[in-house]
């Protein structure tokens, strides 16, 4: 599989221009303004909102063509939940898949990845809703979105 030369720098002014939307620093929003009521408290929303926050910057990063290596990951998305070794990525469950995922290119055309190491994102505290990453000779292969962990069959540790 090939590094397709995403640089840290160059990934980090991609992260903040996407992150701050933007917007300089200390710029006020509606969002962000004291005194909104009915919302749930910041501890509720926070994980969810995290996951949803790496899935974009995963998305944003890969539709453009970087498949950045498990460093700028790490760098960027923080430490995972979980991680597992000796997986088997499959290409097709996660191409084929109703939930959300992408493949690097240079893998789509081979139906198991192997061996990749996976390391789970959750987005609740007991990991209904994650996002798994696979990482081949240490660049990601692949990624997806995953509802009901346990359920989920179509990528196995072996």
């Amino acid at each position: 599989m090939r590094y397709t030369g995403i640089t840290k720098g160059r990934f980090n002014r991609w992260l903040s221009k996407k992150s701050n939307g933007g917007k300089k620093p200390g710029n006020k929003t509606a969002g962000n303004k004291a005194g909104g009521k009915n919302k749930p408290s910041v501890g509720a929303r926070q994980p969810q909102q995290m996951l949803q926050r790496r899935w974009a910057l995963l998305v944003g990063a890969t539709s453009q063509g970087q498949w950045p290596n498990y460093q700028v990951i790490q760098q960027n998305l923080g430490q995972p939940n979980q991680q597992k070794q000796n997986v088997t990525m499959n290409t097709k469950a996660i191409l084929n898949s109703k939930d959300k995922g992408a493949v690097n290119p240079a893998a789509r055309s081979i139906p198991a990845v192997s061996p990749c190491i996976r390391w789970d994102y959750f987005g609740t505290p007991k990991g209904q809703e994650s996002i798994q990453l696979y990482f081949f000779n240490g660049s990601l292969a692949g990624f997806h979105w995953v509802k009901n962990t346990k359920k989920n069959q179509g990528n196995k540790t072996g």
